[in-house]
């Protein structure tokens, strides 16, 4: 339970509370005796917590001036909302009445406040264009400092013909900023061209290290997966070979009884 003030302290309050804001009366408490008489401290918070305990106002209120707008102006708002934003009707307002007339907020809290919908859309339209296309955003505070500069290099850049091995593959950079491609894809189109589309370049001995053209064998998707499948790939590049060979004979004899069962 607090501890209420003595009685001494709050007739004070009653007697000079009127007309003084909490900031004055605290004060003016403070140069009488009273604190140090009761013990007691007093500040801003606590004097407003003790006026609104023991019910003392100060009848020290500052409305805000209330802005109204001349029948005239009313009218002419009235007249010229429709369609408009609250910008253009300011400007317009401002043009016919004078400068200083009215503000954008004043407009903008008047059709609020006196339910004047202007019917503006203001959504964006399909293709049109953003008000802000072509523009940057300007730097502020330190954001400069830790912009990357037009032609900063970054510390991790490598140069192009850089080979690199990444998820189990060799591969090369082949254009700038960050273009690679496979290393045993570069040999073999070195040698024979573009890679046929649904085709895989396979390594013979299964070693992912060895993208040298001996090595690479060029098989369709179909092939790839028999091999695989069937379990004819080898350490031997000679027996995985063989196994790709087996592997598209097995494919072209079931192509072949499929085809004569549907002529059956």
């Amino acid at each position: 339970m607090r501890k209420r003030w003595p009685e001494e302290v709050i007739e004070w309050l009653r007697q000079n509370a009127e007309g003084h804001s909490t900031a004055e009366l605290t004060r003016m408490i403070n140069e009488t005796d009273l604190a140090e008489r009761y013990g007691l401290v007093f500040t801003e918070k606590i004097l407003h917590s003790a006026k609104s305990r023991y019910k003392i106002k100060s009848g020290n209120y500052v409305r805000a001036k209330h802005y109204k707008f001349p029948p005239e102006v009313r009218a002419y708002i009235k007249e010229v909302n429709p369609g408009r934003r609250a910008s253009d009707v300011a400007q317009l307002v401002n043009e016919r009445f004078g400068d200083g007339t009215c503000t954008v907020d004043q407009i903008r809290a008047y059709k609020k406040n006196n339910r004047l919908p202007s019917g503006y859309d203001a959504k964006f339209k399909k293709g049109q264009p953003s008000a802000f296309k072509g523009t940057r955003r300007p730097t502020r505070g330190r954001q400069g400092e830790t912009q990357f500069k037009k032609g900063h290099i970054p510390a991790n850049h490598v140069p192009v013909g850089t080979i690199s091995k990444g998820s189990g593959y060799w591969k090369e950079k082949i254009a700038e900023p960050d273009v690679w491609r496979m290393c045993h894809h570069l040999e073999w189109e070195k040698y024979h061209g573009p890679i046929p589309e649904g085709c895989n370049i396979t390594f013979l001995d299964g070693n992912r290290d060895h993208y040298n053209i001996e090595n690479l064998k060029c098989i369709s998707k179909r092939v790839n997966a028999e091999v695989n499948r069937a379990g004819m790939r080898f350490d031997s590049p000679d027996l995985t070979e063989t196994g790709c060979n087996i592997a598209e004979l097995r494919l072209a004899m079931l192509d072949k009884r499929k085809g004569n069962k549907k002529d059956e």
